[in-house]
């Protein structure tokens, strides 16, 4: 399996010894990890003791057809870390994980950006003890403003459960406050207090023998991405031969929408009878080999 594409190929058989045919193929390890199986065919004239055709996979013989799940794995890249093998990992939401003392809020409790930032068009601020929406376009939108410095601030509560190890949902900027869509990987997102916040954490973590994580995925990017740009601004370009692109819009329902400006509460209907906000999720979609990673999922430090 290539970037989640089947490739076939026929193996041939090399040579044979006393125990046994050797049979060869080759193929093009495109990702670190690549899933196989052998498909073992009868010929239509014969008997045999399988089907026409078996899967072999690491669980064995199979007359069946059969997941992914125990296909044997070519792995291509370097080994783990020795220290993977029995860290306790403890992983962080940051925005709603803790708030560093500093961090500003107006009267009513909700989250504003640091002193010099914007807030983003996507943010819908909240205030810290507010109830988070479970299911609609809201859930990505509420910017309850934890950062980075707050995690920092709170180690001894992490350590203290016996964790060695901090993994990070994405900390990039994008168009959601979970920034699985990422603008770029270039930068730490000012909300959560810049690259300057991330180098205090991995400090901090470090002085105590901890070590930190950063979920870094190229696999998929937000719409303004560089690469996204790259791949609708040039159809020849690399990026856009890699590129799977989905866009979702929605218009203000005429209730509970938390961006008309005569919405109040998720309880009172938009007064608004010509609201015409408008909102967009999009996501591109890459393949692990895209530019500049080589497919790398996560960046220890």
């Amino acid at each position: 399996v290539i970037d989640g594409e089947i490739s076939t190929a026929s193996l041939e058989a090399v040579e044979t010894t006393a125990t046994g045919t050797w049979w060869e193929t080759r193929l093009t390890a495109a990702n670190p990890v690549v899933p196989y199986r052998f498909c073992i065919v009868g010929a239509p004239d014969e008997m045999h003791d399988v089907p026409s055709y078996a899967w072999l996979t690491a669980a064995g013989l199979l007359p069946w057809d059969v997941s992914d799940a125990t296909d044997f794995r070519l792995v291509v890249h370097e080994s783990a870390p020795t220290w993977v093998d029995d860290a306790i990992v403890y992983q962080v939401f940051p925005d709603r994980f803790a708030r560093s003392a500093g961090a500003p809020c107006d009267e009513q409790g909700r989250a504003l950006p640091p002193a010099g930032v914007d807030l983003p068009a996507w943010a819908v601020p909240m205030a810290w003890d507010d109830e988070p929406a479970v299911r609609g376009d809201l859930t990505g939108a509420q910017f309850f403003g934890g950062d980075l410095d707050g995690i920092a601030e709170r180690l001894d509560h992490i350590a203290s459960l016996g964790a060695d190890t901090v993994y990070l949902t994405p900390v990039f900027p994008g168009g959601s406050v979970h920034r699985y869509d990422a603008s770029t990987f270039e930068c730490v997102d000012a909300l959560l207090g810049g690259d300057e916040a991330l180098a205090r954490l991995s400090t901090a973590l470090h002085a105590r023998g901890m070590r930190l994580v950063l979920d870094l995925t190229t696999n998929h990017t937000g719409a303004t991405h560089e690469w996204f740009e790259r791949a609708q601004a040039d159809a020849d370009s690399p990026e856009a031969s890699t590129c799977s692109a989905s866009i979702r819009t929605t218009t203000c329902p005429g209730s509970m929408c938390p961006r008309c400006p005569s919405w109040t509460t998720a309880a009172t209907p938009c007064a608004s009878a010509s609201c015409a906000v408008t909102t967009a999720s999009s996501r591109a979609t890459w393949p692990r080999r895209s530019p500049r990673t080589a497919g790398a999922s996560t960046w220890p430090t």
